[in-house]
């Protein structure tokens, strides 16, 4: 089950990150969030809840989600997500056992690592993007042999999503016990 989990928020982050990229925002409480934060931290929850108890899927997927993408919203605190799906998961996953509140400094951490790519040099004011995109980027910019181009942004993006989704997944693996 916990090999399914892992699969889950891997596909999730790396899908939904790549296919709905930018692809629509909604209006909550006053904040424009985007569906693919919404379902990003959806697929977390969703993973989280087949391992505590499955009914749960339908509560903690939108629930992480709208956290995962408040936290994402202008004005908002990363928090949102860092702490606050963490907390929820910890929370129904306590009534299982008490400690898997183990879940929530272990998502904290996972949540808390970004997925952003360092953008072009060429941008006004470029973001350097996260710890593991500026890594993946590098790695990924040496295989095609220093030539930037779109696959480049590409692939690292695919490949820092997926190393935070699976990290995701593998704080999920005190729900199993």
């Amino acid at each position: 089950m916990i090999i399914a989990a892992i699969l889950i928020t891997i596909f999730n982050m790396v899908v939904w990150g790549e296919v709905i990229k930018g692809e629509g925002n909604y209006v909550f409480f006053g904040r424009m969030l985007t569906w693919e934060e919404t379902y990003i931290g959806g697929g977390v929850g969703v993973a989280a809840g087949l391992l505590i108890w499955w009914p749960l899927c339908f509560v903690l997927g939108p629930l992480c989600g709208v956290l995962w993408a408040w936290a994402g919203a202008k004005g908002t605190s990363k928090a949102w997500r860092r702490w606050g799906v963490g907390l929820v998961i910890a929370f129904f996953g306590g009534f299982k056992g008490p400690w898997l509140t183990l879940v929530c400094p272990l998502m904290r951490i996972a949540a808390g690592l970004g997925y952003g790519i360092p953008d072009p040099s060429d941008r006004p004011n470029p973001d350097k993007g996260s710890n593991i995109g500026r890594f993946w980027f590098k790695i990924v910019n040496y295989w095609n042999d220093g030539n930037y181009c779109s696959e480049v942004y590409k692939w690292a993006g695919i490949l820092t999503r997926a190393t935070v989704g699976l990290l995701c997944g593998l704080a999920l693996i005190p729900l199993t016990f």
